[in-house]
């Protein structure tokens, strides 16, 4: 009898394998596809960790369709948010960004458009505001030196 039982344990992981794939691919959590298939949330649980001992490809599948979900969910959030800052005050989200962080280091770099190294006066900056200017491109740093960007430098002299 208990043999009939095991057997039939294993017909039914194979009848829910196509649901649980799906709900997986559609980014469920384990209890809503629980759920579709009228079982308890363990049971789904323990056939995932089966097909994930067992290597399943199509489990794999699943899951890089679901990360790929996922990523264009938090893109199209994104790109909203870009959309919205954009209508209500006139530019993107980065170019506010550069407008603030010129004005809150705007002695800093006037020393370093009045000196005659700039690398030498970016130098003298400490490294947490070099790296804030170089990830908002006010400065560059290539080749062991730093230069003001084009752009800053255009910004620091119509201001």
């Amino acid at each position: 009898m208990r043999v009939l039982k095991m057997l039939n344990v294993y017909d039914s992981r194979e009848s829910r394998r196509f649901t649980i794939l799906e709900g997986i691919g559609k980014d469920l959590s384990h209890s809503q596809i629980a759920s579709q298939l009228g079982v308890k949330k363990w049971i789904v649980s323990s056939d995932i960790r089966k097909m994930q001992h067992e290597r399943d490809q199509d489990l794999r599948q699943m899951y890089q369709k679901r990360e790929e979900l996922i990523n264009s969910k938090k893109n199209m959030i994104a790109q909203n948010q870009e959309k919205r800052f954009y209508r209500m005050a006139g530019m993107t989200i980065d170019e506010k960004m550069f407008q603030n962080m010129i004005y809150y280091h705007k002695l800093e770099l006037k020393r370093v458009m009045v000196s005659k190294n700039e690398n030498t006066e970016i130098r003298k900056l400490s490294r947490k505001v070099r790296k804030t200017l170089e990830r908002n491109k006010i400065i560059k740093h290539g080749g062991g030196r730093y230069v003001l960007s084009r752009k800053a430098r255009e910004f620091m002299t119509s201001k």
